[in-house]
């Protein structure tokens, strides 16, 4: 039985090796890197590139679902694309249709959106009263009619110096 996968006898898989030509070699090292204009750590990057307007409260809102007729039956309106800043490198996403949008990753696009920051505030403190129910519920329960202080736990820590 031939086995074809076999190296010829007296050859070794490390003159194989060597017979290849290496990737790192075959491209001189000041053409190895492509040049970059510099590095923007994540956490500096500018998210929204819109032209803001101060009283406004701005958010990227996924296309999925009804979550943009939602947005807009509750009061945000949608960012013409004309408010979106110039692009400064390829990154940036080219806009097609009349309002501004950005990859939001998962070949899903969000589109900017905003309410007046009189509105969001409103919301937040809509929002802030369900949450103090929930905790209230949660610190003091009423069980059988009787009203029971911090049902949620507690915890205490003694502190012991060295010395």
């Amino acid at each position: 039985m031939n086995n074809t996968n076999k190296p010829k006898e007296g050859v070794t898989t490390q003159k194989i090796a060597d017979t290849i030509p290496s990737v790192d070699n075959a491209v001189p090292p000041s053409q190895n890197r492509i040049e970059r204009r510099g590095r923007t750590p994540l956490h500096k990057q500018k998210r929204i590139g819109l032209k803001t307007e101060p009283g406004y409260y701005y958010r990227l809102v996924t296309d999925e679902g009804d979550r943009i007729p939602a947005f807009k039956k509750a009061g945000y309106e949608l960012i013409e694309a004309e408010s979106r800043e110039g692009a400064k490198d390829a990154s940036y996403d080219s806009q097609i249709g009349k309002y501004a949008r950005q990859s939001v990753g998962g070949g899903k696009y969000g589109y900017y959106m905003r309410i007046p920051k009189e509105q969001w505030q409103e919301d937040q403190k809509d929002k802030q009263k369900a949450i103090d129910v929930i905790e209230k519920q949660i610190f003091n329960a009423n069980i059988a009619g009787h009203e029971v202080s911090n049902t949620y736990g507690e915890i205490k820590v003694d502190i012991k110096s060295k010395g």
